[in-house]
């Protein structure tokens, strides 16, 4: 005969004891225990934080100018994007060290691009060189590169053609004034250039009608006809900045009548 089963006996439930009193729920308007609550709150913290830093962080990584220096193209740049998500990630919280900076790139980002997007020099000099001084995110480094590098690339350009337009020699084939030949401009704008760097066609192309020019004044200046006539060998053929032309064809005249009646 099959043996009977006894049924599976729970062990009996304790009874609170004196004095307990179960957890209150307040689902209206938490949702959880109340003795939950602090830890909910840490929770939701860190999800706030993480929120605002994801949202900094997408923002600073799309609508940055596109295009090589020289010829950025800014009609794609957004400041709305970085305005919206700086909004956000205020309304959220920043709770660590990591959200707050990358506020802060946020802010340094959107003061290049607007001032790329309006081409306001004076402000990207003012925006880039604030950034210097702050501790920003990696992910906005090449964002920073390419600004720091229009606006060199601007200054090399701007100094050696104000340089190349002043302090030439004045007057007639034959009878030319030197007095009025200048060459500290010519050498600082070199020095600039050369301490910045030339990152385009323009600015090396320009870079090297300076030295040109500063060499045939300095001929000029010396009285040696020889050396300029010497320069002005070297470079035929080959392309020279519209602002130095009148420069060299002064010189070159010059040079013409000194072998006519040397």
């Amino acid at each position: 005969a099959a043996a009977a089963i006894s049924p599976t006996r729970r062990p009996p439930v304790p009874l609170p004891s004196p004095g307990f009193s179960p957890p209150t729920f307040a689902l209206a308007v938490e949702g959880v225990a109340r003795e939950a609550l602090p830890e909910m709150r840490v929770c939701r913290a860190e999800l706030n934080n993480r929120n605002a830093i994801v949202a900094l962080t997408r923002a600073v990584s799309q609508g940055a100018a596109t295009g090589q220096t020289g010829h950025l193209d800014v009609s794609c740049v957004d400041v709305e994007v970085i305005d919206a998500a700086l909004d956000r990630a205020a309304a959220l919280g920043l709770e660590t060290a990591e959200a707050s900076q990358m506020a802060e790139t946020a802010r340094v980002v959107r003061s290049v691009r607007a001032a790329l997007k309006s081409k306001d020099w004076s402000a990207l000099e003012s925006a880039l060189v604030a950034a210097q001084g702050r501790v920003i995110a990696d992910i906005v480094a090449d964002e920073i590169r390419v600004a720091q590098d229009e606006l060199d690339n601007r200054a090399v350009l701007l100094e050696l053609q104000d340089a190349l337009g002043r302090g030439r020699a004045q007057g007639e084939t034959g009878r030319l004034y030197t007095g009025s030949i200048e060459l500290r401009p010519l050498e600082e704008a070199i020095d600039l250039a050369t301490r910045l760097g030339c990152r385009t066609p323009e600015a090396r192309h320009m870079l090297f009608s300076a030295k040109v020019c500063l060499r045939l004044r300095h001929a000029l200046l010396s009285g040696d006809f020889k050396e300029a006539q010497l320069t002005l060998e070297a470079i035929r053929g080959k392309p020279l900045a519209t602002v130095a032309l009148s420069e060299v064809r002064t010189v070159q005249d010059e040079v013409d009548n000194w072998a006519v009646v040397s």
